[in-house]
């Protein structure tokens, strides 16, 4: 009688296991699409180029740690031509500094908005 319960709780164990197995989540991370632009932008600062109003604005930034939301909002449109790629930022943050001056510092201790580049293959998909 004790090696049918055994048997019944093995089974009714690997059952268990097999009707409700555990899934593994997986965060994917945000993507954009920045859309190429035949106009010229000029960099001064304003807004004033129409053309940043076809533009998407990602969503709100979260905090370097991805734990909490910032305090304040920072999100950015971009666009890009055959020259240049454009970025355009609404921080609204009011307190951003910095004092590093020297090379290769730790700059994230700073309250800071940074963009990171990296050299990439791009690939173009054309559809009609």
């Amino acid at each position: 009688m004790k090696s049918q319960n055994k048997i019944c709780l093995f089974l009714l164990f690997f059952l268990t296991i097999n009707i409700f197995p555990q899934t593994k989540l997986v965060t994917l991370p945000r993507t954009y699409t920045a859309y190429k632009t035949n106009f010229s932008i000029n960099i001064d600062g304003k807004v004033n180029e129409s053309i940043w109003e076809k533009a998407n604005w990602t969503s709100n930034f979260i905090d370097i740690e991805g734990v909490d939301d910032p305090k304040y909002q920072t999100k950015i449109k971009m666009l890009w031509d055959e020259d240049f790629f454009y970025i355009l930022a609404d921080i609204k943050e009011p307190h951003i500094w910095g004092n590093i001056n020297k090379k290769d510092a730790v700059i994230y201790l700073n309250n800071n908005f940074e963009i990171l580049s990296i050299q990439m293959e791009i690939h173009i998909i054309i559809t009609k």
